[in-house]
């Protein structure tokens, strides 16, 4: 198509705008995943740095859990992903949160003993 690539990753023909500029040797060209491809893959990178969990790892995962967060059970907010929640301990990833699931358990310090007391205050 004229004036269009079509993404490698999500698969749609998008505008060449739609796509960052590569300069190779100067010469121009245009990276082979659309920006927001581009943009959601470079967020997986750091999740593979800090846990070594790879973007197909993270679907896997997702669709295990229904697409939800693991506490909530809501899907993320459009636009959003979900959190790789992980061990601080062990390091070893435990599943995907929300970013407000994943806050409440850094805020309790993943002490089960201190989230056992704030259900008993609650209840």
């Amino acid at each position: 198509m004229d004036g269009k690539l079509r993404c490698k990753d999500c698969g749609k023909w998008k505008l060449l705008t739609d796509f960052h500029q590569n300069k190779n040797m100067g010469r121009i060209d245009r990276a082979s995943y659309c920006k927001a491809c581009h943009h959601h893959r470079a967020r997986w990178y750091t999740a593979v740095l800090k846990y070594g969990l790879s973007y197909e790892a993270y679907q896997v995962l997702l669709a295990a859990q229904g697409g939800k967060c693991a506490i909530c059970l809501k899907p993320p907010l459009a636009g959003k992903t979900l959190n790789v929640d992980h061990c601080h301990d062990s390091g070893k990833v435990r599943g995907l949160l929300c970013r407000p699931c994943n806050t409440g358990l850094g805020s309790f310090k993943d002490n089960a003993g201190r989230l056992r007391r704030a259900i008993t205050y609650l209840a």
